[in-house]
């Protein structure tokens, strides 16, 4: 049986653009739009958000307002005029290659607390 090719213009094409939210690469973030302001990146489990999420902060350039990590995404919100939203789409993809930094230990945290009172009778 002989493959048939997509049909020209269809998305997998040889030089046609992928559709929005289509990664360029398995693994890689996938691109949204969210505003004039920001872009919203997003992966495929919470590893991989916390991944992406050290890699950018640890190469936060100037114009990056905020960092928000979330269960599948990160929302990049930045400054246009400090960072345009083409200059941050190509920092998150450099830094989406780049090697993860080490993870710091957690700190344990421990929370007192007291069950008393009258419906606890």
């Amino acid at each position: 049986m002989t493959a048939v090719p997509p049909p020209p213009g269809s998305p997998g094409t040889p030089g046609t653009p992928p559709r929005p939210g289509t990664p360029l690469t398995p693994g890689t973030p996938r691109i949204l739009p969210f505003g004039d302001r920001g872009i919203l990146f997003e992966v495929d489990t919470l590893d991989e958000v916390l991944t992406l999420y050290a890699r950018l902060a640890a190469s936060r350039p100037a114009g990056v307002v905020d960092l928000v990590p979330a269960a599948r995404t990160v929302l990049v919100h930045v400054d246009p005029p400090r960072l345009s939203l083409a200059a941050a789409r190509a920092w998150v993809a450099r830094a989406a290659d780049a090697p993860a930094p080490a993870r710091a230990a957690a700190a344990l945290v421990e929370l007192p607390i007291v069950y008393d009172g009258p419906d606890l009778d």
